[in-house]
């Protein structure tokens, strides 16, 4: 059986995320012994970053802390933590909405069709409100 602790945070595994974390595993040892006996195909793969999404903000803190350290990057979805290693990269995901406040960020002009009741449309401009999302300075600890 698999050490369910791990060595950075103390967490104990739930039972399904042993089962995953064994599953990852097997999958990745089946990989790496099709490589090995492939070495043309292996030659010529590129293997490059491994990529998990944390469901909370207490599971992104708790895979912070076991990444180590890390460059912080954002997207339109989330913010990701990512660790390079030899050749390759290890990114944390989260959600934007479990990890940021959601700010208003100014206005900007919009048209949109606007269709009057037994009239031709018309093309209107109105101010929308824009958002950006605000994140903690540092991640971990947040």
């Amino acid at each position: 059986m698999t050490d369910t602790t791990t060595t950075t945070t103390e967490r104990v595994l739930l039972d399904w995320e042993l089962r995953e974390h064994e599953q990852n595993i097997a999958r990745l040892e089946a990989n790496l012994e099709f490589l090995r006996n492939h070495p043309l195909i292996c030659a010529h793969t590129y293997i490059s970053q491994v990529h998990t999404y944390a469901s909370n903000k207490e599971d992104f803190q708790a895979m912070l802390e076991e990444l180590g350290s890390f460059e912080k990057s954002e997207n339109g979805y989330s913010v990701v933590a990512k660790r390079k290693l030899d050749g390759s990269q290890v990114n944390v995901s989260l959600d934007h909405s479990q990890f940021c406040e959601k700010v208003e960020d100014g206005v900007e002009l919009v048209e949109e069709e606007v269709y009057p009741e037994d009239v031709k449309p018309t093309v209107v401009t109105k101010e929308v409100p824009k958002y950006k999302w605000v994140c903690p300075d540092s991640w971990k600890n947040a």
